[in-house]
């Protein structure tokens, strides 16, 4: 009887090193190609328009239901989002207590949510409060409204940008208050140059 043997050949431990090699410096090129933390920025981004949807949908279901927008008197409002008084908007959609408009106000996914000066103007808000945000104000008897987001990709406002709005320039904004509509820190600061604004207004 015949025995046939096949030589069996693997990988030499050299081999196996070299394509571990080529694999690592592979994926530290994609890496460096993929940024992770703009990919996650736009991610949030998007979080943000879909926020500024539901908060206007619940705005709609108040104004037909008063006939008037929740008002903020001169001032802009941070909207910190949840149930309750944590800022007047909040409190005027999702109360504790009445009618709701929506069940929880969104808030800005890594905004700061915590302080508690919900009636404090957003250009006066210290400067750890006023990063990522919301923004409300309403004007002409509280008839018409502007709500804004501040953005990380420097692209995403491109579909509407808040200076490029018809109530940004009527009572609601104007050009002296540029800096309260985009709740820079100082009287200086542009609202295009500082922020990158995303804007929605009544229909």
């Amino acid at each position: 009887m015949t025995y046939i043997t096949k030589n069996k050949k693997g990988f030499t431990l050299i081999e196996l090193l070299l394509v571990i090699v080529v694999i690592s410096v592979l994926a530290g090129v994609m890496l460096s190609v993929i940024n992770v933390n703009v990919i996650r920025g736009r991610a949030r981004d998007s979080q943000r328009k879909a926020d500024m949807g539901k908060i206007q949908a619940a705005l709609e279901l108040h104004y037909a239901d008063k006939r008037y927008y929740p008002p903020t008197g001169a001032n802009w409002i941070k909207v910190r989002g949840g149930t309750g008084t944590v800022d007047l908007l909040t409190a005027a959609l999702a109360p504790t207590t009445g009618t709701k408009f929506i069940n929880v106000v969104p808030g800005d996914p890594i905004g700061n949510t915590t302080t508690t000066t919900p009636t404090t103007p957003c250009s006066a808000l210290p400067a750890t409060d006023a990063d990522y945000r919301y923004n409300y104000r309403v004007g002409n008897g509280n008839s018409i409204y502007i709500l804004t987001a501040l953005m990380e990709s420097n692209t995403s406002d491109e579909d509407s940008k808040c200076d490029q709005l018809s109530n940004w320039g009527l009572s609601v904004c104007g050009t002296a208050n540029n800096v309260a509509c985009s709740c820079g820190t100082g009287a200086t600061v542009s609202v295009d140059a500082t922020d990158i604004c995303y804007g929605v207004q009544n229909p």
